[in-house]
This record gives C-alpha cells, structure tokens and sequence, in this order.
C-alpha cells in the first residue's frame, strides 16, 4: 500500500495499447524529469493582442514543463509563445500565477488535445513563484497514473533492444570508417553464398566511394552482384544519369543481384548526461580501461546506414528497352580498414578473464572435423578464439572437444594416468560470428560435467597466466563498450523504428515507435492518432511470417516493402495498406502501386524486421537494481512488459525511388 492506495496498478494498461503505440523519444536520455505531479488545475491561454482567452486545464507538471489538456482544437503550433494564467481554484476568475511559455508539443486525440508547455527560464522570479507551487504539490500528490521511473526503465530496455538486434550495418566515419556495427542477421546484407556453400563477405571498404561527408543528407543506391566466386558493384553515383527504371531490368539479369541503399547523414553525438547514465553502471576501472575506445569516436563527423532494399524489385517486371552499358567494379576485401562490432548486452561475467594466446585443437564431438585456432582471452569457464578459414566442422550451441596443445606439450610424463589430460575438454561453442578476418568463437564448460582434476590444473595454469604480463580484462568491459557505442547508434536511427510485441490477450500489435528528431519527416503524413492504424494492420501478418523461421537456425531479416495511399473518398478517410507478403504476381503489385500513385497522399517504405531473442540482456536480470529500483510486484509488471517483445523493426522511406520504376 502507498499512501493509503493499492499498488497493483497493471502497468500494461499504460504501455501495452492495441489501438494506440506508446511513442518513445529516443532523443532524450529520460522521458520525464526526476519528480512529477499530477494536478488538474484550470488555466487560461493567452496569445499577443487577443482580447479572449483559451481555456484549458493542466493535466502533469514536471520541473520545467506543464502538460495541459483542453478540447480538441488546431489553433496551436509548436514553437509558439503563449502566456500561461493558473487560475485560483477559489476565486476561478483570478490567476495567482502567470507564465510565459513555448508550446513544445501537439498532441491530438479523438476529442481532446494535449499541450506541453516549456516554461522561459530567463525569467526567475516567474519560475521561483512556479518552482514554490509545484513543491507545494509534490510533497501532497498521490499520483499513481505515471509510474516515470518504469517509463524510463522501459526506454533503456526499448533502446538496448534494438541496438542489441542491429537491422542492418552502421557505419561512424570521420577522414575513414571509424566504427561499423552489426549483428548477425543484419551481416546477412554482406554476404553471398559461394559455390561450396560458404559465404563471400562483403567488406566495408566497399563502401568507402559512397560515404564521403554529404552537404545534406542523401542516398545512394548501390547495385551488385555475385558471379563465380567474385562480387561486382557499381552506384547510382556512378551513372547518375540512368535511373533505376533503366538499371533494375539490367542487373535482375545477373545470377545473384542485390539493391543496397546507402543512406548518409550527419551524425548526432552523445550527450554528457546520457555519457553520465551509463557510467554509474560500471566500475571507474573500466571507465579508464575504455579511455582508448571512446576516444575513437571523437572524430566521427558522418553515419551511414546500409539497408538492403532488393525485395522492392524482387517482383517487379521491366522490359530492358534499350541497350545500356555498364562497367562494374570488383570488390576486393582489404583487411584492416574496418572490422565490424557487434554490441553485446550480457550480464557480468562470474570470473576473472585474462589475455592470452596460445593454440587449441577444437573437434566437432559428432564428427565432422577439427580445427586449430588461436586463442585471444581465457578463463576458468571458457575463453574466445579466432580462426581463419570460410568455415568450420562445428555450428553454433555445437558441444566440441578442446585439446591445449601448448598446455600439453609442458606438462610432466606422468602428471595424470592419462597422457594428455587436456586432450578432451568438453565446451559449447555459445557463439560464432564471421568477420572479414575469420571466425570469432566462443566457448563455454560446465564446471560440473568436468573431471575434478582438470579444474584443478586449470586453476593452476590460470595462476601461471595471471602472474605473467598479461593483464586481467576487466569483466564489464565489453559491458561498457555496447552502452557507449549503443548510445551513438541510438542517437543516429533516421527511420521510423517500432516494436511488435503482445497486448494482455496475446493479440500481436505494434507496441511501441521511436520518435527522434531525424525521423520527423517520416511521421509527419501521420499526425492523428487514428492514422497509425496503418501500421497496426502490420503486426499480424507479419508475426506469422517471422514464425516461419527454421526452429534452431539464426534468423535472418525480414525484408518488405510497405505500400500506402490515403483514400478520402466517400467521407471517411482510410489508409489503404499492401505489402509485398500479399502480391501473389507482378501484376497484382503493380495494379495496387499504380492505384496508389493516383492519390496525392501515398508512400512508400522498406521495413526490415527482425525476431527479438530475450534473456540476454542484463537489464532484465540480476543488473535491475543498478539502474533503477523497484517493488517486486511493478518490476514483474515491467518484466512483462518487456518480454512481450515479439520483433523490431524499421521504415524507410522509399517513395521516390518506387515511383521512378513503376511511373508511366
């Protein structure tokens, strides 16, 4: 009980709304100041020269913001300055407070509208007189309505969620590629499949001739393809006269084509108080550990976002009416320019990790074969390694056998009865990831499937290691290198990124949008409420097409395009919606894209949709308290929230490049 009412309050009616997405700012570090009131007070709106005022009452007030509410009207716009009367609750024709403000935000809802209002700082003794009655009130409010602190807890696990299911390769660049981040199914975009089965990746120098630093943003379309063990690509830079009409029934001709969208922007950096949020999260140790890594992004001036758009032209039928000439380049990996990260949200390691290379013999325990690697970083429960090669005897969640050949070769005859008692640990290879380098893999034992023996000698060899020069890898570190990087790239998301997820029937909906300041022009066709019901008629169908994933296997994107017109006709407007999971042939996708470049408002998108895998970030596990606390009872109910998660996703607008192809 707290302040003589129940705290079983579900959360989810507040976050989980089947007909309406909860809109999060991934601009800000918090959504809501530390305090925050509830207080239904009358106020007045008052314009330069008016002679009435607009009635209103205020809904929330925060440190330096007021939320009013008031019946639903367009006479308000963002940015416009507007004098505040707080009418006394007594004498309702008198203000005992009066405020000049900026509206900061427009919200319009079936029959109200929403307000927020950003009070002028430079005036003290207004905001003293303010800072007095909202102190009043928070030591009294009893509100339960907004749970912020949960909000806030929601947004970090919405932004870790994402960067942690990276769509598709980001790239930082300053004078050359400082920074390119992936996840595993996003590296799918940069890989063609060789004749032997194994994968030709793409490097990111490729994509150095597309990336210099724009005078605005801008998009370049980068066509490729692969062709006896060899890629091939060329940029609408290239030939910047041809339009994709031209080139599509060109390259469809190839044996293995691709469309890739490179799309270039100035980039936004971390805030000192989102860089302050993380680092209560970690040790200084490790803080100073990454001095090296952070200061790697200081001359980062430019990101690029390298989405792979092919399923809009995967049905589209163009006669090659003339002869065009093309010359392609060849890709050739040049090792070292930039090695691709992938962010990581794992809870803290129990043990200590050291620094060591030495050589190990990894055998699939079904057979199959065996390889020799390198190891980079060891402990009593596993280590990682590095193996060249395009590809290996084992697959991921594998179990294998480990011989330490170094470790072997020193030991005393006689040690054991066996011989080479490190000839067959058991591990489970936990994770793999293709770099353009070789394999990065990680491995993993369980202590009490392992001979007492071996642990023991273990233990002794791990004492030798520590001993010597190599240092002790700080157990957080790879912990604080995603938070940091993690907050670039959630800085820098310029489409439309949502989240599919289940209301408290099961029904699949789409949970949440990000808003950022580079994705307004996205949002901007869909200002009420009702206009994001578009979206909503995604979720279903593309859930089920996300289930048909091969059980065990990585998922790999989801890749559609995303057909939309607004039909006014008849009174009642409606968003008419299409994607390319419903065009049975050609003919039925061009028949609906044509109709829909008959309305004035249509619009194209590519989405990218990829299944969450939760339970790996530490924000849900043992790590909750570090950021925030909560009852047991409301952190379940955030829980559920959070593991209601079904994918995330991302639109990108693509309406000019679709109307050039199918455009009479």
């Amino acid at each position: 009980m707290k302040n003589g009412k129940s705290d079983n309050k579900p959360i989810n009616k507040v976050l989980i709304d089947k007909d309406k997405p909860q809109f999060f700012d991934f601009d800000k570090t918090l959504l809501v100041d530390d305090k925050i009131v509830e207080k239904k007070n009358a106020v007045e709106l008052w314009r330069d020269g008016a002679e009435r005022a607009f009635k209103a009452e205020t809904s929330y007030l925060f440190a330096h913001t007021i939320r009013i509410s008031c019946s639903k009207t367009d006479k308000f716009e963002v940015g416009e300055r507007v004098l505040l009367k707080v009418m006394d609750e007594e004498k309702e024709s008198q203000s005992f407070l009066e405020l000049p403000c900026e509206i900061d935000n427009v919200e319009h809802f079936s029959k109200i509208t929403h307000l927020v209002l950003k009070i002028e700082q430079s005036l003290e003794e207004k905001l003293g007189e303010y800072q007095k009655w909202f102190d009043s009130l928070s030591k009294t409010s009893r509100s339960e309505e907004v749970d912020h602190k949960a909000v806030n807890f929601i947004l970090q696990y919405y932004k870790r969620t994402l960067v942690g299911h990276l769509l598709y390769p980001v790239l930082f660049t300053g004078q050359q590629i400082r920074h390119a981040f992936v996840s595993k199914p996003g590296a799918a975009s940069l890989s063609f499949e060789d004749e032997k089965g194994g994968h030709l990746l793409i490097s990111a120098d490729m994509f150095y001739g597309c990336i210099n630093l724009p005078k605005k943003s801008d998009r370049i379309p980068l066509y490729l393809w692969s062709e006896n063990n060899k890629v091939y690509f060329f940029s609408g830079q290239d030939y910047p006269k041809l339009s994709p009409k031209k080139i599509i029934p060109w390259l469809i001709s190839k044996p293995d084509w691709r469309v890739l969208l490179l799309c270039n922007r100035k980039a936004a950096p971390i805030h000192d108080n989102q860089l302050a949020e993380i680092e209560t999260y970690v040790e200084s140790e490790t803080i100073q550990d990454a001095e090296k890594f952070k200061n790697s992004f200081a001359q980062i001036d430019s990101v690029t976002s390298v989405l792979d758009i092919s399923c809009l032209f995967e049905h589209v039928w163009q006669p090659l009416e003339e002869k065009i000439e093309i010359s392609a380049k060849q890709a050739v990996t040049v090792k070292g320019v930039a090695e691709y990260q992938v962010p990581s949200f794992r809870i803290k390691r129990s043990e200590p990790r050291y620094q060591y290379a030495m050589k190990l013999k990894i055998g699939n325990m079904n057979g199959g074969g065996e390889i020799e690697v390198i190891t980079r970083d060891v402990s009593f429960l596993g280590m990682s390694a590095t193996a060249v090669g395009e590809s290996l005897p084992f697959t991921e969640q594998a179990m294998v056998s480990v011989e330490f050949l170094e470790w072997n070769a020193n030991l005393k005859q006689g040690f054991f009865k066996r011989e080479e008692p490190f000839a067959d640990v058991e591990y489970k290879v936990v994770n793999l990831y293709k770099s353009q380098d070789g394999w990065d893999i990680r491995l993993k034992r369980d202590k009490r499937d392992t001979d007492p023996k071996i642990n023991a000698l273990l233990n002794e060899k791990l004492d030798e290691v520590k001993q010597s020069d190599k240092g002790e890898i700080r157990n957080n570190l790879d912990l604080y290198k995603s938070l940091y990087s993690g907050l670039w790239i959630a800085n820098n998301i310029a489409g439309l990124a949502f989240f599919i997820g289940k209301d408290q029937e099961g029904v699949r909906i789409i949970q949440a949008i990000v808003q950022t300041e580079e994705n307004a022009k996205v949002r901007a066709p869909f200002k009420r409420a009702d206009d994001w019901r578009f979206l909503q008629q995604l979720a279903l169908p593309v859930a089920v097409e996300l289930n048909k994933n091969t059980p065990g296997m990585e998922p790999e994107p989801l890749n559609i395009g995303i057909y939309v017109y607004l039909e006014s006709s008849g009174g009642d407007p409606q968003w008419r919606v299409k994607t390319d999971l419903d065009f049975n042939s050609i003919e039925a996708k061009a028949s609906f894209v044509k109709q829909a470049l008959e309305y004035s408002q249509h619009y194209f998108f590519h989405a990218v949709v990829l299944p969450v895998k939760g339970g790996k970030d530490d924000i849900l596990n043992g790590e909750s308290s570090a950021m925030v606390s909560f009852a047991a009872l409301r952190l379940k109910q955030i829980h559920c929230v959070c593991n209601s998660l079904i994918a995330v996703a991302e639109l990108t607008n693509v309406t000019k490049l679709v109307e050039f192809v199918y455009r009479s």
